[in-house]
């Protein structure tokens, strides 16, 4: 590489260092400096984190597993080594430590203990997607990953949809097809991104409302790691316009007509999906316009 990382004196204390989320390029020289000059550097998996270290030639002086099954006693140890005054680097296995990784625990302890800490700004995919999404940023709320039941999915989605802001998801690939029916039949007429394989050579958006992008994701089914990004607003962002919408359903009386029947009718004229107009018309039903 083009960069050798400076192995200086470092500090005691706990450094919480972002790393790539794909593109090993997309990292910091502070972060490789400090990652050459710790004493002890935490990871999720020492496979993961070897190829990064691998890649800039950083020659680690002591690396433990630090992960969700890390116990008090672990975090015990790790306290005894900021006692002796050594210094720690925490990394996850991409992106920035904490974001729905392990960490919390930890630094709650270092900071409890009056121990230093610094943190290593770098890579983050929830940022990374929504800055790529296309989808409105003044504010947005970052859901993690959403529950394993679907009941509980459905709470959530109806919070969502209460708080109306844009919120950002993680999700595996092979869960998608189910969770986005889920999504489409809270949130039908929101507008979504899904992207996957961040600043990898595969990375992807797919930009759309929700029923467009089930049909989307039935042809071509995503791999990789998956980021979501959903607005939650009010708003019908669809072409044509809401405007355009609106004034089909009142110059031809469709809310007087079956769902059914407006859904075929605005499908007709507009060339959007029958599912996707049908379920327009339900929830001008549901809230008549005014």
């Amino acid at each position: 590489m083009s960069y050798t990382p400076l192995q200086t004196s470092l500090p005691s204390g706990l450094y919480i260092a972002a790393t790539p989320i794909g593109n090993l390029r997309d990292v910091t020289l502070r972060v490789l400096d400090v990652l050459a000059s710790a004493d002890i550097i935490l990871c999720e998996d020492t496979r993961m984190s070897k190829k990064l270290f691998r890649h800039y030639n950083i020659y680690v002086k002591k690396l433990e597993r630090y992960d969700d099954y890390s116990t008090e006693k672990d975090r015990q140890r790790i306290l005894q080594y900021l006692k002796t005054e050594q210094s720690v680097v925490l990394i996850s296995d991409a992106g920035s430590p904490l974001i729905s990784d392990p960490g919390y625990k930890l630094v709650k302890e270092v900071r409890e203990h009056n121990y230093s800490i610094s943190v290593l700004p770098g890579a983050c995919s929830a940022i990374a997607a929504l800055q790529m999404s296309g989808i409105a940023s003044d504010k947005f709320f970052f859901e993690g990953f959403l529950p394993r039941k679907k009941e509980a999915i459905i709470k959530r989605l109806h919070f969502f949809k209460q708080i109306q802001t844009t919120i950002i998801v993680y999700e595996s690939a092979r869960r998608l097809s189910a969770i986005l029916p889920i999504i489409n039949d809270i949130l039908p007429l929101c507008k979504m991104a899904v992207l996957r394989e961040m600043t990898k050579i595969y990375e992807e958006c797919i930009s759309n409302n929700v029923a467009e992008i089930l049909d989307y994701i039935k042809i071509k089914p995503p791999k990789g790691e998956i980021v979501l990004v959903i607005d939650t607003r009010p708003s019908v962002i669809l072409a044509p316009t809401e405007t355009v919408l609106r004034n089909l359903v009142e110059d031809n009386n469709l809310l007087e007509q079956s769902a059914k029947q407006a859904a075929k009718f605005l499908a007709n004229h507009t060339g959007l999906s029958i599912q996707n107009m049908y379920n327009y018309i339900v929830t001008l039903k549901n809230n008549p316009l005014k």
